[in-house]
């Protein structure tokens, strides 16, 4: 009887196999609409697990749909109440909403997964001290006023809010990397290769930083030869 079950449920596990390595091919190249679209249809045909939910919350999370972003971290917390990274998120769109109680709940709950956990000792630490994460808001909100001003063309708006972002926080790794490039493009080369610096200095990890970086110095050593 076991069996026949088993054989009957063969399609489709086959069938969500399928999906989910297309979704995820599309994720990793990139193409998030596409792998939202599929992680979508295999929650529509109950094939899910706590990843597929923990995927689509990032990704909307990344079209800062936040609302989105919390409703599908809080179903891959549910299914999978020892996920530090759905927790850890989850904490992150709190922060983003400035729903500071909620970003607390949810990074303590992170904590008591992996209570020994150094990363989440030291997130926890920063989600629970009011003044740096009004600060680490403020900086993230007044980047996206930079970027949106630069899209737009307004150079000095942009330049003003990004100027505005890292000194409200010197961590800020992207509001430093966009600042510099703004100021570097605006014949502000050294200024904006020392902003680029920190944002290298900020996130090491972050190999498009730093490639950028060398590419600017070698296009001023380049200039200074000439």
């Amino acid at each position: 009887m076991k069996f026949i079950k088993k054989l009957a449920l063969y399609p489709k596990l086959l069938k969500a196999r399928r999906l989910t390595g297309k979704a995820n091919e599309a994720l990793r190249k990139g193409d998030h609409s596409r792998a939202k679209a599929l992680y979508l249809q295999l929650e529509e045909n109950r094939l899910v697990n706590y990843m597929i939910f923990h995927n689509i919350a990032t990704i909307y999370f990344e079209e800062k749909n936040l609302e989105k972003a919390e409703e599908y971290f809080l179903k891959a917390t549910r299914m999978n109440p020892k996920s530090i990274a759905s927790f850890s998120l989850l904490s992150e769109v709190y922060l983003r909403q400035k729903a500071w109680k909620k970003a607390e709940e949810a990074v303590s709950l992170a904590l008591e997964v992996e209570p020994f956990n150094y990363f989440i000792q030291k997130r926890r630490d920063k989600v629970f001290n009011k003044e740096w994460r009004t600060a680490y808001v403020r900086s993230l909100e007044l980047t996206e006023k930079g970027a949106e001003a630069a899209r737009n063309g307004e150079t000095e708006k942009a330049r003003k809010a990004y100027k505005e972002a890292v000194g409200v926080n010197q961590k800020n790794a992207l509001a430093h990397y966009l600042y510099g490039m703004l100021l570097y493009q605006s014949g502000e080369r050294e200024q904006g290769i020392r902003e680029v610096s920190m944002a290298v200095e900020c996130e090491p990890e972050n190999k498009n930083y730093s490639t950028v970086l060398n590419h600017l110095q070698k296009e001023m050593r380049q200039g200074a030869k000439e």
